[in-house]
């Protein structure tokens, strides 16, 4: 090989070397910059525990409301179904609030049936409040971590921790908070004796308050509560803060088509496909080298397993030995012993360094649904959502052990948006419900869901009383 040949491959490779070392250097501030007083784990190490880095932060729109309504001077305005407004009202104002509310200074406290009863009932009968439903239940630190991840460690310093699922935000001092988990447990929400706090939050909302209200005009579907029950449901045990849309405007949705991206035209799995090859590279999984177990579709390199279902779409990610991915490989830092906020932030940035091709599609969000945490194990969940209604067959499980992603179960699913439906009216399947009624019916909520499975051709949405 001529003499100039052979110069220029060396000036290639030194250029790429520089630009490999560039990147590295990279990831190595960033993650120096991420860490604070932890210990940034050397890149020699990555290379043989990860064989490559994620670093992803936490995604705050994982734990965005999915239904806000505004109340002022006694009018209610309910975003619904709609993620743009939802998340225009909870980015500009919400969070101010609920820092105040959640902050280490301020006090939560758990109320008794009768007396939770009457504090849910009183919020839900305010001339004005916010009222905020999430996908799940969660102790509020890991709501004010999602809002602001770097504090959320100052979190939770408090007499009581509750679980929100439902939440009023709302000026009646010195309550400006009151929240309700699933079970019906209620908790209330003070500021810290410091006037300046209090002060500060009051303003904020009563300012805010019109503001929102006016951007919900238009856009927001007019409702009402049911802190009274009316005659004509009188066999229904409705929630306080049970509210339905005004029957005179009409709620459109999508209907769906769900594809399942693991297979090809011919009907059999594709493992060349670019998405799933981006999977095996973040579970960090030598395909190259593995082999199927006989009698299954479960493909092993001998530590890790990838197991495919082709009916149903799911994806199964083991580890096979004590260990898995660390939690490294996500944070950009190495720690001891890391934090339960630390593992769900991790949990978050694997949720999203999936591809959107295999995990929803491009126009599908994800919520947390649920956590799970037994003191050894953290078990997170998140759900599949399309324009704020959730799909019910489909989402993400993910399976921390110490310091490590275990195990992982995705539902591999691609939704596809096929033209709009008028929905029902939601108060004539309330009332179909009171006719089907025997005694009292319990009724916290009505909400639209896709329940079809991954074959469905031409999946609509339905009323489900929860």
């Amino acid at each position: 090989m001529p003499v100039k040949i052979i110069d220029l491959l060396k000036t290639i490779i030194i250029y790429i070397l520089t630009g490999t070392m560039l990147a590295s250097a990279g990831y190595y501030i960033n993650a120096r910059q991420n860490a604070g007083q932890r210990a940034e784990v050397p890149w020699e190490k990555q290379r043989i525990l990860e064989g490559r880095a994620v670093f992803s932060e936490i995604n705050s729109a994982q734990l965005n409301p999915v239904q806000i309504t505004v109340t002022h001077d006694g009018e209610s305005l309910t975003a619904v179904y709609d993620d743009i407004l939802i998340a225009w009202l909870y980015d500009g104002f919400i969070p101010i609030a609920i820092s105040g509310l959640f902050n280490s200074s301020a006090e939560c406290e758990l109320l008794d049936g009768p007396a939770g009863s009457e504090a849910w009932r009183a919020a839900a009968e305010s001339a004005d409040s916010v009222y905020i439903r999430y996908a799940g239940d969660y102790i509020y630190p890991v709501i004010y971590a999602f809002l602001d991840p770097s504090n959320h460690e100052s979190a939770g310093a408090v007499r009581d921790i509750a679980k929100v699922r439902e939440l009023f935000i709302l000026d009646m001092d010195p309550v400006f908070g009151v929240s309700r988990d699933s079970e019906g447990n209620v908790a209330v929400f003070r500021p810290s004796e410091d006037n300046r706090d209090r002060e500060y939050i009051s303003a904020n909302i009563n300012a805010s308050l019109q503001t929102a209200y006016n951007i919900s005009e238009g856009a927001g579907i007019p409702s009402r509560f049911f802190a009274g029950v009316p005659g004509d449901l009188s066999s229904l045990d409705l929630s306080a803060s049970f509210h339905l849309p005004d029957t005179s405007r009409a709620i459109y949705s999508p209907v769906l088509a769900f594809e399942n991206p693991l297979l090809s035209e011919s009907g059999n799995i594709d493992l060349r496909q670019d998405y799933i090859i981006g999977l095996f590279r973040l579970l960090n999984f030598n395909h190259e080298s593995a082999y199927v177990l006989p009698g299954t579709a479960d493909y092993t390199d001998g530590l890790i397993s990838v197991s495919f279902a082709a009916g149903s779409g799911q994806i199964i990610y083991r580890h096979n030995n004590p260990g898995g991915l660390h939690l490294s490989r996500f944070l950009g830092y190495d720690a001891d012993n890391y934090s339960f906020f630390e593992k769900l932030r991790a949990a978050s940035a694997f949720a999203n360094a999936l591809s959107r091709e295999l995990a929803g599609g491009h126009d599908s969000s994800l919520f947390l649904k649920d956590i799970f945490f037994d003191g050894a194990e953290l078990e997170i969940i998140f759900a599949y959502y399309y324009r704020g209604i959730k799909i019910d067959n489909g989402g993400i499980k993910i399976r921390i052990s110490g310091d490590f992603i275990s195990e992982s179960v995705i539902h591999a699913i691609r939704i596809r948006e096929h033209g709009l439906i008028k929905n029902i009216d939601p108060m004539l399947i309330l009332r179909e419900a009171d006719r089907r009624a025997s005694g009292r019916l319990t009724v916290n909520r009505l909400e639209l869901v896709y329940k079809d499975n991954i074959g469905a051709r031409a999946a609509k949405p339905v009323w489900v009383v929860r």
